[in-house]
């Protein structure tokens, strides 16, 4: 085994420590921002290091400029550590392993805190992390064992690609891209954490509404909502309905709704605006909370799942189909003009065919001699669009 020097190979990987830059202009500053942002954005689905288009000195420049514009907005911050992470990972990928392996025992290893090293082991616990600004110098090498305790590699731990002893696990050369990861996204989360705090303390707002031209996009396709709205259903209707008059929605009407909405194929951030503009509560709030709900949603957070619009028997279990109650159909069909079907609606509902009773308003709306099913939201908006 041949013991790793510290200069032994030019070290691109990087935790993005120090800034080599002392001043950028306001252009340079706005170019390179979006350039970065255009490039997490395309990682999000791509997992090519190709698209990382920046010399050395935009790439560390651009890094720290997101850093700042996105460290005031809760749900952008997040987005912005996981898709640096991805993009760390993407790398490391591409990088040969002992330049991986030098940068690991050279410049994380050397720069931990509540590392134990003794002659022969070196135990990363449950305390470790990476300092770069404080004086530790620990002398680990690749002659050490090292022994990783399970919290400190939750992906390995998760997927079943260690064994644990006592709670450690010997450190193999195949899990390193995982570990570093790992310690970069919490590195990066505290670097995040304390720019925040530093931000408040200077009550900078030029930041804060940099932040706001980035991540909160002007609502484009009203005429595309507007459709969506007057040709959905009586459930969507009444949870619109609702969401106007008490500037708020509960779960199961959020759900229900963010879903029937990127089925219809409204844009992610048009929806964020949506419910932006019709809920009260403070912009704080909203992008700690709703921002998150609604990406996750569109598969675009957490698991990624491809998610449907909710089904009709899916609705009704939830309570918010409105042909589960006369007095609430009876009201809806009144506000809306279409008293003449009352009876033929009422009907079915007392047979508890409550999908029929829908299908009933949409053969009337479409002017239809046809028998129409309903089996969700979409469906119904689907199938009265066409008919517009």
């Amino acid at each position: 085994m041949q013991k790793i020097q510290k200069d032994e190979f030019p070290c691109r990987v990087s935790f993005y420590t120090e800034l080599h830059t002392p001043t950028v202009g306001y252009p340079e500053l706005i170019k390179l921002t979006k350039k970065r942002l255009s490039i997490l954005k395309s990682i999000e689905t791509i997992n090519d290091h190709r698209i990382m288009d920046l010399a050395p000195r935009e790439d560390e420049l651009s890094h720290f400029l997101c850093r700042l514009i996105t460290c005031s907005v809760p749900w952008a911050s997040q987005w912005f550590i996981a898709m640096e992470t991805k993009l760390f990972r993407t790398r490391l990928a591409t990088y040969n392993l002992s330049e991986i392996k030098n940068f690991f025992y050279t410049k994380y290893l050397k720069r931990a805190k509540n590392l134990q090293v003794d002659e022969k082991d070196v135990f990363i616990e449950d305390g470790t992390k990476f300092a770069p600004n404080e004086e530790i110098v620990n002398s680990a090498t690749d002659y050490h064992t090292i022994h990783v305790y399970f919290s400190r590699a939750p992906e390995l731990v998760r997927d079943c690609r260690v064994k644990l002893k006592m709670g450690y696990f010997v450190l193999q050369d195949a899990n390193m891209v995982a570990i570093l990861a790992n310690e970069f996204r919490e590195y990066l989360q505290e670097r995040i954490d304390s720019l925040k705090a530093n931000t408040c303390l200077r009550n900078d707002e030029r930041f804060g509404n940099l932040a706001i031209d980035f991540f909160s996009t002007p609502q484009k396709s009203t005429g595309q909502l507007k459709s969506m709205l007057e040709c959905a259903p009586p459930c969507i209707g009444l949870i619109t309905k609702r969401m106007r008059c008490d500037r708020h929605l509960k779960y199961n009407d959020r759900q229900i709704l963010i879903r029937y909405l990127k089925e219809c194929g409204l844009p992610v951030d048009d929806c964020v605006e949506f419910l932006r503009n019709n809920f009260a509560c403070d912009p704080v709030r909203f992008d700690r909370e709703f921002v998150y709900v609604v990406r996750h949603n569109y598969g675009l957070e957490g698991k990624r799942a491809s998610y449907s619009c909710y089904t009709c028997p899916q609705v009704v279990a939830m309570g918010a189909c409105p042909f589960t109650s006369k007095s609430v159909v009876k009201e809806y069909l009144d506000e809306n003009g279409f008293q003449d079907i009352e009876d033929a609606v009422f009907s079915e509902i007392e047979k508890r065919n409550y999908t029929k009773g829908c299908g009933t308003l949409l053969k009337y709306r479409k002017k239809s001699a046809e028998e129409v099913a309903v089996t969700s939201p979409f469906m119904f908006y689907d199938a009265c669009k066409t008919n517009e």
